[in-house]
């Protein structure tokens, strides 16, 4: 798979060694010079190149950026259909993902961990879909939707969240019950 990476900081920068022992030629940004060049270093699949270069060059897109510095870089590079983006940017909604990087596809919200680049790890992803569960197919990728129904995970693992961020509360609400699959209650 030609697998691109905008931003090269520290979750892009554990994902790529997630994923390049496993093949997939991977093109990073410059964005962050020395994870970039380390990345090369360490792996004969692993590629830097420009943010342009990077997204001509990929088929799947992972966006790593700061939110301001999305809205800034994106709308100058050159998307394409067929393409499909995987974002990591929290506080940037998929929709407004969508807005800048068309005619290429939006496919999900994935929230990875640093110690991915070590072990296997969980991931959070908003929607689920196809492409993420096979790109980490060695890992336990939770789809958001199913981990939001379960009241205990929304209060006590979200709570930090909303904390931290006040005005995302609305959009974690918690259902009043578990659905019958849910196993964490």
């Amino acid at each position: 798979m030609k697998i691109g990476f905008l931003g090269t900081g520290t979750i892009a920068t554990a994902v790529v060694h997630a994923l390049a022992p496993l093949g997939h030629l991977i093109t990073v940004s410059e964005r962050s010079a020395a994870n970039a060049a380390m990345l090369s270093a360490a792996y004969e699949n692993v590629a830097v190149a420009s943010n342009a270069d990077v997204t001509a060059a990929a088929d799947v897109l992972f966006l790593g950026l700061m939110p301001d510095i999305a809205r800034e870089v994106l709308p100058a590079l050159t998307f394409r259909e067929g393409q499909r983006v995987i974002s990591f940017i929290a506080d940037l909604p998929l929709s407004e993902v969508q807005s800048l990087i068309g005619p290429a596809t939006a496919e999900s919200l994935v929230l990875p961990f640093p110690a991915i680049a070590q072990t296997r790890s969980p991931l959070i992803a908003f929607p689920q879909s196809a492409l993420v569960s096979d790109i980490f197919a060695a890992h336990d990728v939770f789809n958001m939707d199913s981990l939001l129904s379960c009241p205990i995970f929304s209060r006590r693992m979200m709570s930090s969240i909303w904390k931290l961020r006040p005005s995302s509360a609305p959009c974690f609400r918690p259902k009043p019950f578990c659905p019958p699959s849910c196993k964490c209650c």
